[in-house]
């Protein structure tokens, strides 16, 4: 008989990369593997001022032998960035996978009673990402700014890498 139980308000911090906050549904399987799938789920990267985030998302978490592994997605982006008036992305996306933890494969799905999650991804052991799809920004008001970004915390610092990216000047 596998128990069930729901927690609403649920609030965490992960290895100094992303705190998350929501609504979960938790049960421990056959296996011993603990299984969740949120729902109104807010991941966040702060660093200072500085913050990006997912709001509004869902979550797919496993721990299998204390190792853990999740996936937020689904979800809308905020972010709050010195020097950008307005962001917007057309996907964001959180995944961590802990270097003790077994990949996870794209199209694995966590059914928690009548709740599901299906990871978009397939995920390597120690794979920390948080990844930004399709940004376009403002700059003040002399410029915009596109393309894909990911984002680390670095101390008191935030990391950003892109792709695909473009930078426009305007007058």
């Amino acid at each position: 008989n596998v128990a069930q139980i729901s927690v609403s308000g649920f609030r965490a911090s992960v290895a100094d990369f992303v705190s998350l906050s929501g609504d979960l549904a938790l049960q421990k399987d056959a296996s011993g593997r603990v299984l969740a799938v949120g729902q109104n789920i807010s991941a966040s990267l702060e660093a200072g001022s500085a913050y990006v985030r997912v709001v509004e998302a869902e979550l797919g978490l496993r721990i299998a032998s204390g190792a853990v592994s999740f996936e937020v997605s689904k979800g809308r982006f905020e972010a709050g960035l010195p020097g950008f008036a307005e962001i917007t992305s057309s996907a964001v996306q959180v995944r961590y996978n802990a270097a003790s933890a077994a990949g996870v494969v794209a199209g694995d799905e966590i059914v928690v009673g009548d709740q599901s999650y299906r990871f978009t991804q397939a995920m390597a052991p120690g794979e920390v990402a948080f990844s930004v799809t399709g940004i376009r920004a403002t700059l003040g008001g002399f410029g915009r700014l596109g393309g894909d970004f990911g984002f680390k915390k670095s101390g008191s610092d935030l990391t950003v890498v892109a792709s695909n990216a473009y930078a426009l000047v305007t007058a």
